[in-house]
């Protein structure tokens, strides 16, 4: 049943897909919110239903655009993406990291648009679309500046043809439109909703020892981490282009440094794990693009639906 609603883009799947992040949104202004910009409940549902629709439509590209195998391609990524945010252990919401993973992962898609495509004027635009974006993300948490220089190194270990102007719009904008957005914050003194540091200040701390706390509410999310990790392995042994293989090893050590710093941290809202949104869809889904069989794929998700609704 799961796998035939699925196995193609339609007005059923991603009606399917919207209801359920309107759920999640729902869910979400039930809580208690550690940040955010606004205290109305109405507003916040809205930013984060945007933000959920913009991150699939970000993991929809990503996982279909650049699939080499189109002909097995399918779209239960749709349907993975709303249940991997319900197992996520949320208990406040702290909007910094929705927005902030949102714009990460819309940057993503652009940059890798970019570096498909051949055409100049659309390069640049792609580029810059995707600089930008990442630079946003670090208006909200300073360190995501980091990305710039993971697009930075994908760009000069990549095989497309290398180009002075790219690496001036990757380093220069962020530069740029970071100093001017903290001289503008600061003159009009909304600087305290901006550039927050995981590193400074008293609203991250660190754990003494890095320790995991297993319960029984974590078993879907626990599902799910087991899922990606025989995903990416699998996709790592298939995968034979030096380009697409070093942008999964990319996404692999993300999702390794968003564990450890989720690990390491003693104050969590919940709201972090959406970092971990587009590389577990996207590498689970690739999966399901090997499976032939609907009812190998109905026995994966059924035990991730029952979990969900048993625990969560």
């Amino acid at each position: 049943m799961i796998a035939k609603i699925f196995e193609k883009f339609s007005y059923t799947s991603i009606s399917i897909s919207i209801v359920l992040c309107l759920i999640i949104s729902y869910q979400y202004i039930q809580l208690d919110f550690d940040w955010s910009f606004t205290n109305s409940k109405i507003l916040n549902g809205i930013v984060i239903f945007g933000s959920l629709i913009l991150t699939n439509f970000s993991i929809n590209s990503v996982s279909t655009n650049f699939n080499l195998d189109r002909v097995n391609r399918n779209f239960l990524h749709l349907l993975l993406y709303p249940l991997v945010v319900l197992t996520y252990p949320v208990e406040t919401i702290d909007l910094r990291f929705i927005l902030a993973s949102t714009a990460i992962w819309s940057s993503w898609r652009n940059f890798r648009i970019f570096l498909e495509t051949t055409n100049r004027e659309k390069r640049i635009k792609r580029v810059l679309d995707s600089t930008i974006l990442a630079s946003i993300s670090s208006l909200l948490i300073i360190e995501n500046i980091f990305l710039i220089l993971i697009l930075v190194f994908t760009y000069i270990a990549s095989n497309v043809k290398q180009d002075n102007r790219i690496l001036i719009i990757l380093v220069g904008v962020p530069l740029v439109l970071l100093f001017s957005c903290q001289t503008l914050a600061s003159f009009i003194s909304i600087d305290s909703f901006l550039f927050s540091s995981y590193l400074y200040g008293n609203e991250f701390k660190i754990k003494p020892d890095v320790s995991l706390e297993l319960t029984i509410q974590l078993t879907p999310l626990i599902l799910i981490l087991i899922l990606y990790i025989i995903s990416a392995i699998f996709k790592l042994i298939k995968t034979k282009s030096l380009q697409r293989k070093t942008l999964d090893l990319i996404g692999v050590f993300f999702f390794m440094g968003i564990i450890y710093f989720i690990l390491i941290h003693e104050k969590l809202s919940g709201s972090e794990f959406h970092y971990l949104s587009l590389p577990v869809v996207y590498m689970i889904s690739q999966i399901f693009n090997k499976i032939n069989n609907s009812s190998l794929v109905n026995f994966i998700f059924i035990p991730i639906i029952i979990s969900i609704i048993v625990f969560k």
